[in-house]
């Protein structure tokens, strides 16, 4: 999402994934050969990863990559101070909904803490558009911090 990308060369992947398992697995060669199962099972069975054309492949669905963004900027240290980076940005929208929705189902403090970020924050490429955004969330949110209290 970073680089607006909605495809990847396998190169790149193949890197990316062994860099993950070399992470979790602590050796090149295991590492490798989970990234050559890991592609295997993808274009097998899962539907999760299409491959394009030659040597590309791409999430089947935006909203893969829109969930995975998600969770990946929620477990940041910074994730409020990221998020608002992206907030103008239609690329990010879907991304910054899905946060508050991730964020809730782990209690209300932290979605709370973005939502009220975003209504605050003082730059917005159109009126309103900051809290439009904010007032979206908490519909991802549902009925709030994953314990049947309400957000608000």
């Amino acid at each position: 999402m970073e680089q607006r990308a909605r495809e990847i060369e396998t190169d790149e992947l193949r890197q990316q994934l062994g860099q993950r398992f070399y992470e979790m697995l602590g050796d090149r060669r295991s590492a490798g050969k989970a990234v050559d199962d890991f592609l295997q099972l993808i274009n097998e069975r899962s539907g999760l990863l299409a491959e394009r054309g030659q040597g590309v492949y791409a999430f089947s669905h935006l909203t893969f990559q829109e969930h995975l963004a998600a969770r990946a900027v929620s477990d940041k240290a910074d994730y409020i101070a990221y998020t608002l980076q992206r907030l103008g940005d239609s690329w990010w929208r879907e991304v910054v909904l899905l946060e508050a929705g991730y964020l809730s189902m782990q209690g209300k403090q932290r979605a709370t803490a973005l939502i009220q970020a975003i209504m605050d924050c003082p730059t917005e490429p159109e009126a309103y558009h900051n809290l439009v955004l904010a007032a979206e969330c908490p519909v991802r949110c549902g009925s709030g911090a994953g314990d049947g209290r309400s957000l608000w």
